[in-house]
């Protein structure tokens, strides 16, 4: 109760300064407000949902192109790697060796 009241007093010290209303006393109480948990219950995701603000679509599509092209160098490489002419463990050895450097480049 005491957390709750000195949040209180900070939240309303911030409202001061930004001229905005004061909090009243039962701000921060938990409310049972039924149709805002059923409708949180019941709310379905979907793919659009990623989509749909552009805090999420960034990355998103970050991500979508990043793993995009690590496939493609993933590709590539492997059609690449029987005409260096070497033993089949030193191609392994390498394959993994690029697939690694990709998925770090990847995360920059």
């Amino acid at each position: 109760m005491k957390n709750k009241k000195q949040a209180l007093e900070i939240l309303n010290n911030i409202a001061k300064i930004n001229k905005k209303a004061v909090l009243p006393d039962d701000a921060l109480e938990e409310r049972d407000d039924q149709h805002v948990k059923q409708r949180l219950d019941n709310r379905k995701y979907t793919i659009v949902d990623l989509f749909k603000y552009k805090s999420l679509r960034v990355p998103t599509l970050i991500l979508i192109f990043a793993h995009f092209f690590v496939e493609l160098f993933y590709w590539g490489t492997g059609f690449a790697l029987p005409s260096l002419g070497t033993s089949i463990y030193l191609n392994i050895f390498l394959f993994g060796v690029i697939e690694m450097a990709s998925y770090l480049a990847a995360g920059y």
